[in-house]
């Protein structure tokens, strides 16, 4: 996921982001998500595992993870994760919680930005990517997805997922999280 924290006119555009995936990934632009890839999996709920093809020689390998090439600036918020985070939590959770730290919620500077606007926002953006709130933001949305993981009455993205594979009374009544490895990721485009 890539959301925005404050785009403006004034900054020198950082190299492309280049994403290699094998979970789901998102690019965000709060309060809306761009881009979502599809799970890379054989079969539901069998992921793709990534090893070293002379310890598992029938593992998945690395060259067959999704790639992307992403026009990132600076203060662009990237989060990477395990799907243990995206099976317990929908973007939109996400999204609110970066809001929560100071990372989310922006819309694109206009065109016609004061100077003293683009003059301000390096600054800003030294300031935020100093501050500590991508690894408070990460710390949060991983025990928000752990307590989601372990709560049965949750309307997970997981729970959502079963219910497509099952019946149409699973369907309308799947819930619980999914305990699973969670890893979270938080960083500022400096």
């Amino acid at each position: 996921m890539v959301a925005c924290s404050g785009r403006s006119a004034g900054h020198s555009r950082p190299p492309p982001l280049k994403l290699t995936s094998v979970p789901p990934s998102r690019l965000a632009w709060p309060p809306q998500v761009l881009l979502a890839t599809e799970p890379q999996q054989h079969d539901f709920n069998l992921p793709y595992q990534i090893s070293h093809p002379t310890l598992f020689p029938d593992t998945d390998v690395a060259e067959s993870a999704d790639r992307h090439s992403l026009d990132v600036r600076a203060g662009d918020v990237v989060v990477a994760a395990s799907d243990g985070l995206w099976d317990n939590m929908w973007d939109e959770q996400v999204l609110q919680l970066l809001g929560s730290c100071g990372l989310g919620g922006c819309a694109p500077a206009p065109a016609a930005a004061g100077a003293a606007a683009a003059a301000a926002a390096p600054s800003a953006v030294a300031g935020l990517c100093a501050s500590g709130a991508a690894q408070q933001a990460a710390q949060l949305i991983a025990q928000r997805a752990y307590a989601n993981s372990h709560d049965n009455n949750m309307k997970t993205p997981w729970a959502a997922a079963v219910g497509k594979h099952a019946g149409l009374l699973a369907r309308l009544f799947a819930r619980g999280g999914k305990q699973d490895d969670i890893t979270v990721v938080v960083g500022i485009v400096c």
